[in-house]
This record gives structure tokens, sequence and C-alpha cells, in this order.
């Protein structure tokens, strides 16, 4: 049986989808071509034949963040003032080799990226800049200003491209860190509460906290991404996934520290004394505490807030049962059973302090 036209064009649309897929660059690499072709373009008509210090702004500029083009634009132009200074200095005032000057550029510019707090940022990137201003510039002042400008070009149209077309989509990291941060959570609090140790987790809290660097760094510029009309999230809401990632962040690191008792409590050659309380019904009341406050920064609706803070509240109510069982034991408190318990109320109040803000 012969195909009609309507299934070859079908074949031919699903063919060209997959190829598409397969090769589509990524959304990052088109700004920065485009970034780049448009600084290009907008120095040639500023006088320049050959306007590369725009095209290096330009892609310099192009960050994932919007937080990082500004960060890294701010880089280059304070790198080029660096070298520029230099250069006329050494020309006109210094008598010293070059080397020596490029020497110092190099010190001065890792110097100003650690006095900032921005080495982990910007690295080597202002000494870099630096010293390429320096060799090409010839102590020119004039020179030095027409690529300070070119830079700025470049890194402000950079800017306005990532902040306007398809901006960083800063959920995918803060929705991934929740749903790890929170599974994680319930293993070791889980862990904690049957006496076993968990060593082999208690990195990720640190590990996980830097996945949320994009998340924040979206809330530092609010009146950017207010001003954007195709943002892909709402500051409200980019807001919400900040809150609950810190949350279970800080939650992480109270469970770990009841994991450590419960594991040097295990070490000990002594018996570890039957514990009072019903500490099957708190683990049975915080895990789905837990599960819903994932939910809720997940999602973000009011119902699913409504369900979080109820379930915190009894695993709160349960864990005060259990505190008044073991108080009402007669027998001392052990320090890994005060730990836990300990630990786990700080669990919940960080959690519900995240719903309240």
């Amino acid at each position: 049986m012969r195909r009609t036209w309507p299934a070859y064009r079908h074949a031919a649309t699903r063919l060209a989808r997959e190829m598409l897929r397969a090769g589509w660059p990524g959304t990052r690499v088109l700004k920065s071509a485009v970034a780049s072709g448009l600084a290009w373009s907008a120095a040639t008509r500023l006088g320049d034949p050959a306007p590369l210090f725009a095209v290096f702004g330009a892609l310099n500029g192009m960050q994932p963040t919007i937080a990082g083009s500004l960060r890294h634009t701010s880089g280059a132009l304070l790198g080029i003032l660096l070298g520029s200074a230099l250069a006329v200095t050494s020309e006109a005032l210094v008598d010293a080799p070059r080397a020596v000057m490029v020497a110092l550029l190099v010190a001065l510019g890792l110097l100003v990226a650690l006095r900032l707090h921005a080495y982990s940022l910007l690295g080597t990137e202002v000494a870099v800049t630096g010293v390429l201003v320096f060799a090409l510039s010839g102590g020119s002042l004039l020179w030095a200003a027409g690529r300070f400008g070119e830079t700025a070009l470049g890194g402000a149209l950079a800017f306005v491209i990532n902040v306007l077309v398809l901006p960083p989509d800063y959920r995918q990291d803060a929705r991934r860190a929740t749903r790890l941060l929170a599974g994680e959570l319930v293993v070791h609090l889980r862990t904690a509460a049957h006496f076993v140790a968990a060593g082999a987790a208690v990195q990720l809290a640190e590990e996980l906290r830097s996945q949320t660097e994009r998340a924040r760094e979206a809330l530092r510029f609010n009146p950017v991404l207010r001003y954007s009309p195709v943002r892909r999230a709402s500051p409200a809401e980019l807001e919400r996934y900040v809150r609950g990632v810190e949350a279970l962040a800080s939650a992480m690191t109270h469970a770990r520290a009841a994991c450590r008792a419960v594991w040097h409590a295990t070490r000990r050659p002594t018996r570890i004394r039957e514990r009072s309380g019903d500490w099957q019904g708190l683990l049975a009341d915080v895990e789905p505490a837990l599960a819903r406050f994932e939910h809720y920064v997940l999602d973000g609706e009011g119902s699913a807030l409504v369900a979080a803070d109820v379930a915190l509240r009894y695993a709160m109510a349960k864990h005060s049962e259990v505190v008044s069982a073991n108080a009402t034991s007669g027998e001392p408190w052990g320090m890994d059973e005060a730990s836990v318990l300990a630990e786990t109320e700080r669990v919940l109040d960080d959690l519900r302090g995240a719903l309240r803000r």
C-alpha cells in the first residue's frame, strides 16, 4: 500500500524535529553568537574596523545567570582600567622592564579578586584582561579608552540579550536540589531514629548548597527580572524555591548531627538502653511532613502550604509525646537520644520557619 502525502509529511516533520533536537547547540550558544554579531556591527558603525574587544565583551558577558553577566563584565572592565593605568605609568613615569610591570599587573589583578572575595567567580579574569591591554595599548590612554568602551558595549549587549531573550531559567537546579535534599533528609532522620550509622552522605548538604547559587543570584537583581517581559519564573516563585532549599539544607545539617551522635553511640561498649516513647510513630509522622513540604516548594499552591503546615504540626506534636515519654521513664537521658530528639526538633522548626516567611 502506497503512503499518502500526509504520511510522508508527518515522517519528514518528525525527522526534522529529531535532527533539530540532536543538533540544537543550546540557548546560551545562540545568544552568545547573536550578542557577538551585534557587538561587532555596533562597534564598526562607531568607527572601529576590527572591534575585537566588543566581541570579547559580548562573549564574556553571556553567562548562565543575569548576575554572572554583570559580574564578569565588571571584572573585564576592571582589568582594562588596571592594565591601562600600569601601561601609562610604565611608559611615562617608571623606568622598569616590561616583564616587571606584567608581574606587578598580574599580582594586582589577583589581589583585587581576592580582596573582593570574588576569586571563585572572577578567577584570573582581571589579571588576564589587564595584561592584554597593557601589551597592546603602548601607554596610550586614548586607545585604552576605546577598548574600554568596546568591552562595555559588548557586555551591555550581552546583558540585555540575556535578560530579554529566553532569560535563564533558575528553577531546574532549585527543583532538583529540593528533591535531593528532601530525600536525603528522610534517609538521615530514618537512620537516626533506628540508631544506624549513615556515613555515606555526610557531605551531601554542602554539595547541594552550591546548587542553589543560581536561584540566589536571580533574587539579587529583582528589578531586572521584573523588567523582563519573557521571564520564565516570577520573583515570588524563585523566592519560594530559595526559602525551601535553604530550609532543607539547614535541616540536613541537624540530621547529620543526629546521625553522628548515633554513630558514636553504636561504638560504645555499653549496651544502649531501650528507647522510651513511640519512635516509630514519630518517624511515621515526620516522613509525610517532609513529603508535603517538598510538594509545597515544588508546587506552590495554597492547599499544599496548608497541608505542609498541618503535617508539620502533627510531627511536632508527636515529637513532644516522645520527649514526654523519655522524661517520665525514670531513666537517665542518653546523649544519643537527647541529640536525636533535639536535632529532629530543629529540623521541624527550620521547615515551619520557611512556611511562615
